[in-house]
């Protein structure tokens, strides 16, 4: 894997980081960096990822066993993965069908 660099976004909160592939190009070792860089800075952001919905459930249970939203409506076959939208004009909180 390339060498990873994060800049500051913001003085007192948030990172932006280059040079990594969230799908799955991130080792032990990398993904131990952003974890920490995320701990340290409150916000990481990671541009133009192309994460399929299997990604990002492997990504985000690197982070910690993941929960089924008691509620919530999930997205098919996915019930850990809430889709988030606010239409314009809509009411409804995220997560209805």
């Amino acid at each position: 894997m390339a060498a990873l660099d994060a800049s500051e976004i913001a003085p007192a909160l948030g990172a932006e980081v280059v040079g990594i592939d969230l799908e799955g190009g991130l080792d032990d070792a990398g993904f131990e960096w952003l974890r920490e860089l995320l701990y340290r800075r409150g916000v990481v952001c990671v541009r133009d990822q192309k994460l399929s919905r299997d990604g990002q459930i492997a990504l985000a249970r690197r982070f910690g066993e993941l929960e089924v939203h008691p509620i919530a409506n999930a997205m098919e076959g996915y019930p850990q993965m809430l889709r988030v939208s606010k239409p314009a004009g809509e009411r409804a909180f995220f997560g209805t069908a």
